[in-house]
């Protein structure tokens, strides 16, 4: 057998109680704001809230140009039976009533029909535009692509139009992407000059200077070793 419960109210949260000292700490929470705000921006203290158990912000006036009825704020706290304040955090941040930027409304939606002019495209899909053939690149054969159209996409950050199909070969109708580059040119690491491929393999047909003065101590060799084999001979043609 069960008996009946009575259902029950959620308790009440009870506002956290402001704590005296952090309310009183104004000195220390606009010595916060020195190496944050620029000098001269902040003005008088504006006033102080209870965020939490033993968390207090403090507001003070904003003096920047463009910041009319913006705070800064600071929020200082302290640990249980503590008397020693703490920095927690400091921000600019709109008051009621503060001079805010406009909402933001993306490019499309903000052009209107005298935007327009005679040499722009009008095309009945507003994501296609015509690309100029100098926008894209230029084949291997040297002959200038066509106009083409190319279809773009719509940036989520930006809300521009930007074609990202003419990088796409298959899409722009290129038949050969761009040339590969040339490699690096070799060095000389005395000079520092560009040394020629062609010149090197020219040098290299050459005979060198130290093959043709081997070939002159061959041939002297040779020759001195014929003289020296016909003394002998001389020699007996002077007996008879």
């Amino acid at each position: 057998m069960t008996t009946p419960t009575t259902p029950t109210t959620p308790s009440k949260q009870r506002a956290p109680r402001p704590d005296a000292a952090l309310m009183e700490a104004v000195g220390t929470a606009r010595e916060g704001l020195f190496g944050v705000a620029a000098a001269g921006s902040v003005g008088e203290h504006v006033g102080a809230v209870s965020v939490g158990e033993r968390l207090v912000t403090h507001h003070f006036e904003c003096l920047l140009r463009g910041y009319v009825g913006w705070r800064w704020e600071v929020t200082v706290a302290r640990a249980p039976r503590s008397k020693r304040i703490t920095l927690c955090e400091t921000h600019l941040a709109p008051a009621e009533g503060a001079l805010l930027a406009p909402e933001w409304v993306p490019w499309a939606d903000r052009l209107r029909p005298e935007d327009f002019g005679a040499p722009d495209a009008q095309t009945e899909e507003p994501q296609v535009v015509l690309v100029s053939a100098a926008a894209l690149p230029v084949r291997t054969d040297g002959q200038q692509p066509e106009r083409v159209a190319a279809r773009c996409e719509n940036c989520e950050c930006t809300g521009y139009l930007v074609p990202v199909e003419t990088l796409r070969k298959e899409r722009a109708e290129l038949a050969e992407p761009e040339p590969a580059p040339l490699p690096s040119p070799l060095i000389d690491d005395f000079d520092l000059d560009v040394l020629d491929l062609s010149d090197e393999s020219d040098s290299s047909d050459q005979p060198d200077a130290r093959d043709e003065f081997a070939g002159e101590g061959t041939d002297e060799s040779t020759s001195a070793s014929g003289a020296s084999a016909d003394e002998p001979g001389q020699a007996e043609e002077s007996r008879a």
